[in-house]
């Protein structure tokens, strides 16, 4: 087990670095240093008090312990042979050193499945979390950040941390990934993150609707508006979930296009 806790540790330093850097970098730079051009761009413009931020600190670092254990164990049980040799070799994870070990074309396709998939496991379960017992008891937690700083990318109670990274577990028994496309999944898997906690639109017009009927790419204001309102905008990278089953918020667009007017015109003046 001194492997596996060596794996964990590993992990959980690099997620605890990688939040400092995006979401703490983020927040220092965007909601305290304020520069004078982001203000045109800014979603929601009332401030968030203290206790909301300790309280996303919290529950992330909680997160990170959770998502580092689950992580470890994918890793330590997988093709990378990282068991005590001590031990008989038991490997479930697809899981390889080399990119492209399998076959680049199925490398490739595995990327673009994962894209896919965790789209919809996202909108899936995000949605079962607004429903009754574990609303009230665990999503709510996320929910307490009515307008959310980027350190709440990572704010969820336990049990919904566990469930948000869970999506990685069938992933990994069915489709091979090398280590370095594991890290750079997870590390786009950030940018969603921080782009709907960020607190400010920078998505270009095209961008809500670059699907046309099909829908468009989430955008800050998209989930800023779940935050507000809760019972909408379920989506995490791609909008049409929440067009074709009816969870969007009717004023998405019209709050989306609010931010790019006031990002114009100052542009302009």
């Amino acid at each position: 087990m001194s492997q596996f806790a060596g794996i964990f540790f590993i992990l959980f330093s690099w997620l605890l670095l990688k939040y400092a850097l995006i979401y703490g970098l983020s927040f220092f730079y965007f909601w305290k240093f304020k520069p004078e051009w982001i203000h045109k761009y800014k979603i929601q413009n009332p401030e968030r008090a203290k206790p909301q931020i300790q309280l996303e600190l919290k529950y992330s670092f909680l997160s990170m312990i959770i998502m580092s254990f689950v992580l470890a164990l994918l890793l330590y049980f997988s093709d990378l042979g990282l068991q005590s040799s001590s031990l008989k070799q038991v490997n479930y994870f697809q899981i390889f050193h080399q990119f492209g070990s399998k076959g680049l074309a199925i490398e490739l396709f595995s990327i673009l499945f994962y894209v896919f998939f965790y789209d919809a496991y996202f909108y899936w379960t995000h949605r079962w979390m607004h429903t009754g017992w574990l609303y009230k008891n665990v999503h709510v937690i996320h929910h307490r950040s009515l307008n959310p700083t980027p350190f709440a990318a990572y704010s969820f109670h336990p049990v919904e941390a566990f469930i948000n990274i869970l999506y990685l577990v069938p992933f990994l028994l069915f489709f091979p990934v090398s280590l370095p496309t594991f890290f750079g999944l997870l590390l786009f898997s950030d940018f969603s993150n921080w782009n709907g906690h960020v607190g400010f639109d920078f998505a270009p017009k095209w961008s809500i609707k670059i699907f046309k009927n099909w829908g468009g790419l989430t955008t800050p204001t998209h989930h800023n508006m779940h935050h507000q309102f809760s019972k909408s905008n379920f989506g995490l990278y791609w909008n049409g979930w929440d067009r074709f089953f009816n969870t969007l918020h009717p004023q998405t667009e019209t709050e989306f296009l609010k931010v790019k007017t006031k990002s114009e015109a100052a542009k302009n003046s």
